[in-house]
């Protein structure tokens, strides 16, 4: 199949979104608008909210953070933002919206010419100049047909990989048991006690070492190269580099500007010693399924706290608390939130077993339909 690069332009109205301070408004669980911030996580949904004080942007349109995280994202329902993302609003072809995932795919491999640093950020100017490679048809036109038929092979290969996987690991048992549905409830319920820890009482916290971008070769050896980015949990590509430089695994990093925080299974390097190195003070707590319970501790009570402009520090984190699950002598129950983490692990493998299983018939469906005709 034959490429071609579109600019953007050619394809989409560029426009900057109307900013929203995210500190004046209550956002909530639900709502009828998405509130859309600078992160992969959640794609970039940060909460919901009802109607304000102008008109929200239009669904089927795709965002694009202009710092921090570079990241296009697509829209489905009308949205408001924070500062610093751009819209993209197709001008002419729907067929565009009706393959939005390759689209979509094109956009954000384009994008990573831009690393979101202070001078390497898409302007309006840049990102409408921006290439997009797109396969196309003996007349030059877009080849829509075969990005739909690219994308539904794709799918269908993960899904066969995804049953492998399942059946490997033993995940595929995600039945809950009575204690299982009695815990979460606990949750759901407010059951749970909570209380304030200072986090450097539970982790001893350092700076981790500076290793710019320049000086390392991509795919060069086996260890992460960590970036403060939230894709592919912050790891950039793996490399060889000087090991008295290696960051201590089994534990917690935090991007210093980007306040990306994430679990790393094993030894790693950094791109920069503003990042944090959060390493647990307890050995027998320090398992996967708890530390990824505290990043999630730590991202609610530290995410509202620091943003662009107002970036973590060594110095700042000493003061600073995370709101954790107690036992009966008002000590961090790491017992709980380790079990609270399994069942949450059964729960979105059911729903990922649910989807795979409607993706299966709606295949089966068409198939069959197909023979028929």
């Amino acid at each position: 199949m034959e490429n071609k690069d579109f600019n953007v332009a050619d394809l989409f109205e560029v426009k900057i979104s109307p900013s929203i301070d995210k500190g004046k408004i209550s956002l909530r669980t639900s709502g009828e608008f998405e509130f859309i911030g600078r992160s992969r996580v959640n794609n970039g949904i940060q909460g919901y909210t009802n109607k304000l004080s102008y008109e929200p942007n239009k669904s089927k349109t795709f965002s694009v953070s202009q710092v921090g995280t570079i990241v296009a994202q697509f829209r489905q329902k009308r949205w408001y933002s924070g500062q610093n993302i751009f819209i993209l609003s197709v001008k002419h072809d729907t067929e565009i919206i009706n393959n939005w995932l390759y689209i979509l795919s094109s956009l954000n491999k384009a994008l990573q010419r831009f690393d979101g640093g202070y001078s390497n950020y898409p302007t309006k100017s840049s990102l409408s100049n921006l290439q997009l490679t797109l396969p196309i048809k003996s007349d030059g036109t877009i080849a829509f047909d075969y990005m739909e038929a690219y994308i539904k092979e794709l799918e269908a290969e993960r899904i066969k990989e995804l049953e492998a996987y399942l059946v490997a690991t033993g995940l595929d048992d995600y039945v809950l048991s009575d204690e299982e549905e009695k815990l979460i409830n606990n949750f759901k319920s407010d059951n749970v006690k909570w209380g304030e820890f200072n986090i450097t009482d539970i982790f001893t916290v350092t700076n981790t070492h500076t290793i710019l971008k320049n000086d390392i070769i991509p795919n060069s050896g086996d260890f992460p190269y960590i970036t403060a980015g939230e894709g592919d949990n912050a790891v950039s590509t793996y490399i060889s580099y000087d090991q008295n430089k290696l960051e201590k695994g089994n534990s917690i990093m935090i991007g210093g500007k980007t306040m990306v925080i994430t679990y790393q299974p094993s030894k790693y390097f950094s791109n920069d010693s503003h990042n944090l190195s959060l390493v647990m003070k307890k050995n027998t707590n320090r398992d996967k399924l708890t530390q990824l319970f505290l990043v999630t501790a730590l991202k609610t009570s530290l995410g509202s706290k620091y943003e662009w402009g107002n970036s973590i520090s060594n110095k700042k984190i000493q003061s600073d608390i995370v709101m954790l699950p107690i036992n009966s002598d008002g000590l961090p129950d790491y017992q709980l939130m380790n079990e609270y983490m399994k069942v949450l692990q059964k729960i979105i493998i059911k729903a990922v077993v649910e989807w795979k299983d409607q993706k299966i018939k709606a295949t089966r469906k068409v198939v069959s339909k197909n023979n028929v005709d």
